[in-house]
């Protein structure tokens, strides 16, 4: 089977990303080695058999107990550290920051004529609240009422913008 790795090079970054994914993902799976499974089965990694790009798979429900398996690159890791510490989950990501994109579209504009009540912030409040739309969002996820999204650095896990080993340069995959 022919590597597909760049064909699948779309960032996962909201859950639009994810649907086109999972149309993606039985032809990309195809020309993959599955190399081990953890967290309970819910998290795998595999490699392309002709350019060596390391992908891991998580699930994504769309329903009740209806789930789909989507692959995402990451870069090369020793297995048994793999096996430890998995990359951050890409689907769970971008479903984040899905969440967040659709508090802040209902938030609205910050229309003031009031100031945000934040200290040194210079911005309007949005409508019905006393913050301006950047510390609605960071106070609702001080409370648990919104996800907060992960730091993501080269050392810290997933990169969302790895280069698939068998690319041609400047053709970026998530």
């Amino acid at each position: 089977m022919a590597c597909t790795c760049c064909d699948c090079q779309e960032p996962l970054e909201i859950l639009d990303d994810v649907a086109i994914r999972i149309k993606q993902t039985d032809r990309l799976k195809a020309s993959l080695d599955y190399l081990a499974t953890a967290k309970g089965g819910w998290v795998k990694l595999y490699r392309c058999k002709e350019c060596g790009q390391f992908w891991q798979s998580s699930t994504y429900e769309t329903g009740v107990a209806h789930f789909y398996e989507v692959l995402y690159p990451v870069p090369p890791i020793d297995l048994q550290e793999w096996l430890e510490h998995p990359y951050l989950d890409a689907v769970q990501i971008a479903e984040n920051r899905t969440k967040i994109m659709r508090v802040e579209n209902e938030l609205g504009p910050e229309i003031g004529p009031e100031l945000c009540r934040i200290e040194d912030c210079h911005r309007l409040r949005v409508a019905h609240s006393v913050f301006c739309q950047q510390h609605h969002i960071e106070n609702l996820q001080k409370i648990g009422a919104l996800p907060q999204l992960p730091a993501i650095n080269n050392d810290a896990g997933l990169s969302l913008n790895s280069q698939p080993l068998g690319c041609p340069v400047g053709v970026v995959v998530p």
